[in-house]
């Protein structure tokens, strides 16, 4: 097993907008300010975002430190604070989507697969050089290499800290499993099983860290990635049925309500891989997001069937039509800066990443 947490300037609209944006400036810069004490901007920052948590382990579970909020910690002071051997332990849990695939080929060819998705919460226990994770403990440490901080898990890639640290990190955790026969002759077959679950980690939005506009709506950019398919083989080829795609997508917050609003995303990539999703409300409260998607959020994807490899200009065309009834997430870093949000059904996943504007 390893884990996997990666920086999350991977996210290349979020990335577009934040240039933009500038970043997106501070509460003097656009005219608000900081927990307004109008009645109604009292309500909805109380029902909508998280109490403050005060200073680091101010409160515990136990042994282990309540989570801060983001007025009490940024999550470059947290990680620095949990990757010393001798600091408190973090306890926290996520909402992440989780998928299980299957590959075997044979002489180059996929002989067979299958893929399927669901989403789960998971209890994390992070601090003290350490992950624990699903009963498992990963060593964990920071290094200083040419001036740029960095977090690496003892199996994992690196995790970097650029200038987007104030929003967080996507965290990935991986079961693979590889076997393989007939190394060295023209039918080498590979086997890989693999289960994955993906999440996000930053610290969340309170309420005394927040400006509210004058309107009372907070409106975010950024970008929602889908990702779906059975992943079974086409005929004598090395791909299976999935198809990924990452579209632009708008999402307004009404603080009077905690109720967040997304635009339909519709777009085609580069590749020629389409996307058409349209996403209900869903409902923000203490800085979490809430919904039972239903019937009434779903994509209709299509286009050329995953390329595993990039120079492969002819491969199938997949196309899936997915519903979601599973998805979770929260609003992350001060003035509510960022919002991550996962979601999945039996069928295939989506994650939206926004920033505020």
């Amino acid at each position: 097993m390893k884990i996997r947490i990666k920086a999350m300037g991977l996210v290349v609209a979020v990335t577009i907008v934040l240039a933009a944006c500038g970043g997106g400036g501070t509460a003097s810069d656009n005219g608000l300010a900081i927990a307004p004490n109008a009645s109604t901007s009292e309500t909805a920052i109380t029902t909508v975002f998280a109490e403050p948590s005060g200073v680091l382990c101010a409160n515990m579970i136990g042994t282990d430190c309540v989570e801060p909020t983001s007025s009490g910690a940024t999550l470059l002071q947290l990680l620095t604070t949990l990757s010393n051997a001798q600091g408190p332990t973090v306890r926290m849990t996520r909402f992440g989507s989780s998928s299980i695939s299957h590959t075997k080929t044979a002489g180059g060819i996929l002989t067979e697969g299958s893929a399927s998705y669901s989403s789960l919460e998971k209890p994390i226990v992070f601090g003290r050089n350490q992950i624990k994770l699903d009963s498992k403990t990963y060593a964990f440490e920071s290094i200083l290499p040419n001036g740029n901080l960095n977090f690496r898990a003892s199996t994992s890639d690196t995790l970097l800290i650029p200038p987007l640290s104030s929003l967080g990190v996507t965290f990935s955790q991986i079961d693979t499993v590889s076997g393989g026969s007939g190394v060295g002759t023209p039918n080498l077959a590979v086997t890989v099983d693999s289960n994955s679950w993906l999440s996000f980690f930053g610290v969340l939005t309170d309420k005394t860290d927040v400006a509210i506009p004058a309107d009372h709506l907070i409106h975010y950019s950024g970008g929602i990635s889908f990702w779906g398919g059975d992943g079974t083989p086409f005929s004598a080829s090395m791909f299976g049925r999935n198809v990924s795609v990452l579209c632009p997508i708008n999402m307004t917050l009404d603080t009077t309500n905690g109720k967040l609003a997304a635009s339909t995303a519709n777009c085609t990539d580069a590749r020629n891989r389409s996307l058409q999703f349209t996403l209900r409300d869903l409902f923000i409260k203490n800085s979490r997001v809430w919904g039972n998607l239903g019937d009434e959020a779903s994509a209709f994807t299509t286009g050329p069937a995953y390329p595993f490899d990039p120079a492969a200009t002819v491969v199938p065309t997949v196309s899936v039509t997915f519903t979601s009834s599973q998805v979770g997430g929260a609003v992350y870093a001060t003035n509510a800066q960022f919002i991550s949000i996962q979601g999945s059904s039996t069928l295939g996943q989506f994650a939206v990443s926004v920033v505020r504007q």
